[in-house]
């Protein structure tokens, strides 16, 4: 991959917020060039390992470039070179989570934020990310996601609420053969979400495990529009409910909301 940018003050922290914070590590060349994508002289970058660095240049007959989500940055493609895949694009501290095909036919590990347990033959929600710990009334307990993952912790939240409310209007409908199979695998209840709004956070969703954004996701072609659904179900650890329900043959348990993710232990949700 390669990035430009036409930005002269460019820096660590607006790079780190459209989600390059990648980019303050080692194992990077870069070079001036007076064009570029945005239409004026600029730098642009690549990392070392995936770009040869005589490679490390603009020539817009050879590349296909991607504006991203800062003034002046775009991501480019070598159109004769192999596109990265999640082995190259993978960060080394992954969280832990559902692997999902994408469209280049290769499994990206989509992490689990609100995971799902059996326990005495229920099913039983965690919060499946890294908390913090504080000190209440002279012991140690857990405090909420730590900081780095409460963003991805708010998207959990606002995919599983929208996938109660289908739940909940499936089964006023009279429809609860059709919320059994949903939460069965059979097919998808609608979940009133825009395709846009569930692309971007599914892409946001991506970043944590991969040094990747919306832009690089749009420019390797990696989403068809079931895949962000999928990424989000992966989010709320869906594939643990499902063959849940599979294995005992009935709904699986419908979920409430959460607040910030400070459960000290695993909640058990009553079944509909």
């Amino acid at each position: 991959m390669l990035l430009y940018h036409a930005t002269p003050d460019l820096t660590p922290r607006n790079l780190a917020s459209a989600g390059y914070d990648w980019l303050a590590g080692k194992g990077l060349v870069r070079c001036q060039t007076s064009a570029g994508p945005a239409g004026r002289g600029g730098t642009v970058l690549a990392d070392a390992a995936l770009v040869p660095a005589a490679r490390c240049l603009w020539q817009p007959g050879r590349q296909r470039w991607e504006p991203c989500n800062l003034d002046g940055l775009h991501v480019g493609l070598w159109t004769d070179l192999d596109p990265p895949g999640p082995a190259d694009l993978a960060r080394p501290d992954q969280l832990p989570g559902h692997p999902v095909r994408l469209v280049d036919g290769q499994d990206w590990l989509a992490p689990i934020a609100r995971g799902w347990t059996e326990e005495d033959g229920d099913l039983r929600w965690y919060v499946a990310l890294p908390q913090r710990l504080e000190r209440r009334d002279g012991a140690w307990r857990r405090g909420g996601v730590v900081a780095r993952y409460a963003r991805l912790w708010q998207i959990a939240e606002r995919w599983e609420e929208r996938w109660a409310a289908a739940y909940a209007a499936a089964v006023a409908r009279d429809t609860g053969d059709d919320a059994e199979q949903a939460e069965a695998g059979e097919h998808l209840l609608s979940v009133e979400l825009p395709l846009s709004d569930a692309a971007d956070l599914a892409a946001e969703v991506l970043s944590y495990n991969y040094r990747i954004t919306s832009a690089e996701i749009s420019l390797l072609g990696l989403f068809d529009d079931a895949a962000p659904a999928g990424v989000l179900d992966a989010l709320i650890d869906r594939p643990t409910r499902i063959a849940w329900a599979k294995k005992n043959a009935r709904p699986a348990p419908d979920s409430s909301s959460t607040s910030d993710g400070d459960e000290d232990s695993t909640r058990g949700i009553d079944l509909p």
